[in-house]
């Protein structure tokens, strides 16, 4: 119980807070792991009731839908054949696709194809790959300096003979 008292925790409230996800987001907000196994034991602390509606925790989100490529491909080429305001909203409708997603879309097929002003698709994926590679750079650098700082300091300690 001890031990419960010294995790973070902000202000008052109910007791049983000090060891639930604070936010009752239904995820560990602290260090972003979640579910049965989180550490902290919040999964079965009171205030995280299922709902009776659909079997979640209460304030939980759905997972975001993946769409084949295809689907994609094949609704931006319907709005694009119609050439009229408001098609969007009808291919979104016909194709059962969030009409926002389905802007989105367009909008990134308008930039890869040069038609509209942006990042395209693969400028962002080598600007990605690349931000990747300087973090491991930068970490590789970080290691070898520490080492050998200790290697220096380690040089001075040592008796001469």
């Amino acid at each position: 119980m001890r031990e419960a008292s010294r995790r973070r925790w902000r202000g008052g409230g109910p007791r049983w807070r000090r060891w639930c996800c604070p936010r009752r987001t239904g995820r560990c907000c602290s260090a972003g792991r979640g579910g049965p196994r989180c550490p902290k034991g919040w999964w079965d602390a009171p205030g995280m009731v299922e709902s009776v509606e659909f079997g979640k925790e209460s304030g939980s989100m759905a997972a975001p839908r993946k769409y084949p490529e295809e689907l994609k491909a094949r609704a931006v080429r319907m709005v694009r054949d119609i050439d009229e305001r408001g098609a969007i909203k009808r291919v979104a409708d016909q194709l059962d696709i969030n009409p926002e997603t389905l802007r989105n879309w367009t909008r990134q097929a308008e930039i890869d194809d040069g038609e509209r002003a942006g990042t395209s698709s693969a400028e962002h994926e080598e600007n990605k790959r690349l931000r990747a590679e300087n973090a491991e750079l930068r970490r590789a650098n970080e290691i070898l300096r520490k080492a050998s700082a200790y290697f220096a300091s380690a040089e001075l300690d040592r008796p001469r003979r």
